[in-house]
């Protein structure tokens, strides 16, 4: 049996007594009811992923100095690795796991970061007893330290650092996202939100000690959906072993920046960061980026991208990675710059109106399409009409004058010849006299 506690979100797996089952038996009766009792003992399950996860632990276990007891739900394979900021343990069919984390008096500890690297993915199964994180004090030294986050709940990164007095300039980052702190805006980045099992790591201008809230024991939904959306470009984390951060800002003099840009970094043609913008009341145009790599001194190459529109500007910021590094701060970040023709960046930045006045909602069908498709909408003014498909590179794929459209609703047919056109995301853009729309649609 297994107890789950709904009032703090737990799932207790030591439960007594265990009954065989028999068909039609009948236990316990209102006058003398089976009772069930269970421990403290917490059941945790951490999927991992193929390529480097980065893990900690937030309960106590005894398996936790005995590596090979506390990995015995996995099925390694030859090759496959476990490491800390300065300690590791490799897989090997013949001899385990060995390593220096499997020496005596090492082990995992609740307080530091690790990193797995597996062949295959696979889900890593642990009991332990549910810890008070005031009571587990935590060292950081000058520089980056590797960090568990001892919590059951997700916490902002506010809260998580409550304890601690940080200076401006000190980071803390996980394997995809990043926030660094500043003394007259707090912390601010793409790391709103510190989770469970995973872990992180803190540079610090300051040694410091610090516990995490007792807060963290509780339940706590955090949502950024700035941060959420969804973008074309993508880079999977999980086959990088190292990453770096950079702070990078568009400046085109508007007391607004377009929500829909997303500012990608590239080694040749291969996508290795990803970042929507983020715009607040204090920062407008702000990137918080991170870059993968697996080698240090490659070159990074910028795009922006317009989500709505798919229109891509090439940046002229050029950067060499190394791992851990961070460029930009919060105060000056990294100014984003393009020498393309007619100030197209500024363009994308400035371009805040994603809805037409004239024209009322777009429909398209179908979606996704093979050949052609149908833009259904209603024109209030009538005009002109024009609608240009873009890819995800920016290039234009399709361009058609529609001549005088009347008044009121309309059809009109994008029609495209046959094996002309790849399959995947394209971006749309219906034009009337002064105004115009923009859409997204797939190909079969």
């Amino acid at each position: 049996f297994k107890v789950w506690n709904a009032a703090q979100g737990k799932e207790h797996t030591d439960v007594t007594p265990s009954i065989t089952f028999k068909s039609d038996d009948v236990l316990g009766s209102f006058a003398n009811p089976v009772f069930f009792e269970t421990t403290d003992k917490l059941n945790r399950a951490l999927p991992l992923k193929a390529g480097w996860n980065w893990i900690s632990l937030n309960v106590t276990t005894a398996d936790s100095i005995n590596i090979n007891a506390f990995l015995s739900s996995l099925k390694p394979s030859s090759g496959d690795l476990l490491k800390g900021q300065t300690v590791f343990a490799d897989y090997s069919p013949l001899n385990g796991w060995t390593g220096s984390l499997t020496k005596a008096n090492q082990g995992l500890k609740v307080e530091k970061g690790y990193r797995i690297k597996m062949a295959k993915a696979d889900t890593l199964i642990f009991k332990g007893t549910q810890i008070d994180p005031t009571t587990k004090n935590i060292s950081i030294g000058i520089g980056w330290n590797w960090l568990g986050f001892v919590s059951l709940r997700n916490l902002s990164v506010a809260e998580a650092f409550s304890s601690l007095s940080p200076a401006t300039g000190d980071v803390i980052k996980g394997q995809s996202k990043f926030a660094m702190y500043d003394s007259k805006m707090g912390w601010a980045g793409s790391l709103t939100t510190m989770e469970p099992n995973k872990s992180y790591m803190y540079k610090a201008v300051n040694a410091a000690d610090f516990t995490y809230p007792l807060s963290g024991l509780y339940s706590k939904r955090l949502n950024n959906k700035q941060l959420n959306r969804n973008t074309t470009w993508t880079v999977d984390e999980s086959i990088y072993a190292n990453n770096a951060s950079v702070i990078a800002k568009v400046n085109c003099g508007a007391n607004k920046t377009s929500n829909d840009l997303t500012l990608g970094a590239f080694v040749g043609s291969e996508c290795r960061g990803v970042q929507p913008v983020i715009n607040t009341d204090n920062l407008q145009g702000m990137f918080y980026l991170t870059i993968f790599a697996n080698t240090i001194n490659e070159t990074i190459t910028y795009k922006l991208m317009d989500e709505t529109t798919g229109i891509i500007v090439d940046l002229d910021n050029v950067s060499v990675f190394n791992d851990n590094n961070v460029e930009g701060s919060i105060a000056n970040p990294i100014m984003l710059n393009s020498s393309q023709p007619n100030n197209s960046l500024c363009e994308l930045a400035n371009n805040v109106t994603s809805v037409s006045e004239n024209i009322a909602l777009v429909k398209l069908q179908p979606v996704p399409f093979e050949n052609e498709f149908k833009v259904a909408f209603n024109v209030k003014e009538s005009g002109d009409v024009k609608i240009i498909i873009r890819n995800i590179s920016g290039q234009v794929v399709y361009s058609h004058d529609y001549g005088f459209v009347g008044k009121g609703k309309q059809d009109l047919k994008v029609v495209f010849e046959k094996s002309t056109l790849n399959s995947g995301i394209y971006f749309g853009e219906i034009i009337t006299k002064n105004e115009s729309v923009k859409f997204k649609t797939v190909k079969l």
